[in-house]
């Protein structure tokens, strides 16, 4: 059985499954949003919810660009 998203997104295009609700993505982050995330990672399980669907970081994201 895969044990990462990489090879579970492989392992469904390999077997040619079309209407997989996953995709893969190529996000973009500053500094602070990089400590953010590596402060979530050493303290929860669920680093990437908690840092990009967290609200103040949607802010800090909104106004970087």
């Amino acid at each position: 059985m895969p044990k990462t998203a990489v090879s579970i997104l492989f392992l469904i295009k390999s077997l040619g499954v079309k209407d997989s609700p996953l995709k893969e993505e190529v996000v973009v982050i500053g500094k602070e949003q990089g400590i953010a995330l590596l402060e979530a990672s050493l303290q929860s399980d669920n680093a990437l919810t908690d840092s990009f669907l967290n609200p103040s970081m949607k802010k800090e994201a909104a106004a970087q660009s």
